[in-house]
């Protein structure tokens, strides 16, 4: 059984999607053109940023905050009177044009069909980004798959840097629990079959 479990984890790929949001999102005003998609903490060596989009209006685009001062903090504190432009100022510059290496916030999705692949630079620490989805210009309009991903393998990048670690250990104390299930009912059918001590009492003998 153990050996089969340790299989099953070598069949696994190496590179998997993180944290990952799938949503098809429509808005019918433009004042309901912002929403917040969820968080996620990128490790220090850097991260990836995936996006499958499918847009059926222009001007939409992801945006991203980290947690400076001057960022999502200025986001949750005065939201209420910002405008689409103020929130797209305050957001982080991540994407660079090819041709003139200008820098623009967040990461512009085009009408139709558009994929794209972010790859973040490293930082003196692990650093949270929240991530919102606006559109200045027109309603919310789009199917999309948007991948955050950290370095280090399947067992790191599947998780922001907050819940690293929780994977091996539920995965180590299940495979602790099934052992000990196996073999406690190995002892209670031998004992079944050769008629030793009742099974009330072998529970009594197991808690002490």
């Amino acid at each position: 059984l153990v050996l089969a479990v340790l299989g099953l984890l070598a069949a696994v790929p190496q590179r998997v999607d993180g944290k990952v949001v799938v949503a098809n999102m429509k808005t019918s005003m433009r004042q309901f053109s912002d929403i917040y998609l969820g968080s996620f903490t990128f490790d220090a060596a850097g991260g990836q940023i995936k996006a499958h989009t499918q847009a059926g209006v222009s001007g939409q685009r992801f945006l991203f905050f980290d947690g400076k001062a001057s960022s999502w903090p200025r986001v949750l504190a005065s939201y209420q009177d910002m405008s689409c432009e103020g929130l797209r100022n305050v957001s982080l510059m991540v994407t660079e044009d090819a041709i003139d290496d200008s820098l623009s916030e967040g990461l512009e999705v085009p009408k139709g069909r558009y994929s794209a692949d972010l790859k973040l630079a490293p930082s003196a620490l692990p650093a949270q980004w929240f991530t919102m989805l606006s559109n200045c210009e027109d309603v919310i309009d789009i199917d999309f798959k948007l991948s955050l991903l950290n370095p280090g393998g399947w067992w790191n990048a599947h998780f922001s840097v907050d819940e690293q670690g929780l994977l091996p250990m539920f995965v180590g104390w299940s495979a602790v629990y099934t052992v000990g299930v196996v073999a406690f009912g190995i002892v209670q059918w031998n004992l079944h079959r050769t008629r030793g001590p009742h099974p009330m009492l072998l529970m009594v003998l197991l808690g002490v």
